[in-house]
């Protein structure tokens, strides 16, 4: 079976390129609306939320690097409400430590798996 919020699962390119996508096109639609500074604080976390679940469950050092960086000013307001293993995920990708990162990912995926059934 295959399960969509398993940490084993691959992430490629596109989910990251849907979420700029969709918080962009937000974004312009609040704008537009002259509602976005009223919303901003608002959806600050999660904008940051969808960025470290992409970060955690990627594979490939390449994504992490490549958009590590977005939603950066997001991520300095709310990243007190984050979970320890998510600030560490921030932390490395932050200070460019992406073999750790992926080090990181391969814990949580061991920690993760259940224990085959016999």
């Amino acid at each position: 079976q295959y399960n969509q919020s398993s940490i084993t699962k691959t992430i490629s390119r596109s989910p990251f390129e849907n979420t700029i996508q969709f918080w962009t096109l937000f974004d312009d639609f609040l704008h537009k609306h002259n509602e976005f500074e009223k919303y901003k604080p608002v959806l600050a976390l999660p904008k940051v939320q969808s960025k470290v679940r992409l970060l955690i469950d990627t594979n490939n050092s390449e994504l992490r690097k490549e958009f590590g960086g977005i939603f950066i000013n997001e991520e300095k307001l709310c990243f007190s409400l984050f979970r320890i293993g998510e600030k560490l995920m921030f932390l490395l990708v932050r200070y460019r430590l992406f073999a750790v990162a992926q080090l990181f990912h391969n814990y949580l995926v061991w920690k993760n798996k259940k224990p085959k059934q016999l």
